[in-house]
């Protein structure tokens, strides 16, 4: 769920976790936190996550690449 909201951050409440932006769209500022927030770095060892994106350019920019790099989660583009 993604609402609008002039911050870009990922929120849970109520069991319920939720994204805002601005434009009420995913973009990589947006899914690095995503990611940050869904799979703290102390909790896996690296290489033990493996996340399956389709195409969006929010998925596959450069930034987020580094970024998945940097956390050593594994990923590929369906």
């Amino acid at each position: 769920i993604i609402i609008k909201d002039k911050k870009e951050e990922i929120k849970g409440e109520n069991s319920i976790i939720y994204s805002s932006s601005q434009k009420l769209w995913m973009n990589s500022r947006l899914f690095i936190k995503w990611i940050a927030f869904m799979f703290p770095q102390i909790i896996f060892p690296p290489n033990s996550i493996l996340l399956i994106f389709d195409s969006a350019k929010a998925h596959i920019s450069k930034d987020v690449k580094e970024f998945l790099k940097k956390r050593k989660i594994l990923f590929i583009k369906a």
